[in-house]
């Protein structure tokens, strides 16, 4: 109403700015964005379930980008959730055996969320820029499409082996 916009006492860089948090958080939610290495546009973060109950500590993104612990508690709250547990985990939903060479989009999902970028020792590539490598056996020696045979490995690192 124009009683709301007289009343509105936001400068001019704070209204712009507002509209573009809101224009990007409305692109976000809307499914439509690309995808990364088979993955929907998504921000992908780490951390210790210690942190996260102390709400003290770090969370490390795909892309290596290190956020302080409230920060990821506050992109939390307009986030899609997925968990990622290791602890016993069967990881049995995450294993193809033969039936496909490449990792599915969830096996990728906890990829990033267990290797955090390039396994390659002293390579810093972060998750981001790696692709799914068979790590056990390659598949063309019969390697298997199991999660816990995966790893993550940057391109040129990825093709050395």
């Amino acid at each position: 109403s124009q009683a709301q916009i007289d009343n509105d006492q936001r400068s001019l860089a704070q209204r712009q700015h507002d509209a573009m948090v809101a224009a990007g958080r409305i692109a976000l939610m809307s499914g439509d964005l690309g995808q990364l290495n088979g993955l929907p546009v998504s921000v992908i973060i780490r951390t210790t379930l210690q942190d996260l109950e102390s709400r003290a500590g770090v969370g490390t993104t795909g892309g290596g980008t290190v956020m302080p612990i409230a920060e990821v508690i506050r992109m939390a709250g307009h986030a899609n959730h997925y968990l990622a547990v290791f602890d016993r985990a069967t990881g049995s939903a995450l294993d193809l055996f033969r039936a496909r060479r490449t990792a599915t989009a969830a096996q990728r999902i906890m990829l990033i969320a267990r290797d955090g970028g390039c396994t390659k020792p002293c390579c810093t590539v972060g998750a981001y820029g790696s692709q799914v490598h068979h790590v056990v056996a390659d598949w063309a020696k019969g390697g298997n499409t199991n999660v816990d045979e995966l790893g993550l490995a940057c391109g040129p690192d990825n093709r050395s082996v």
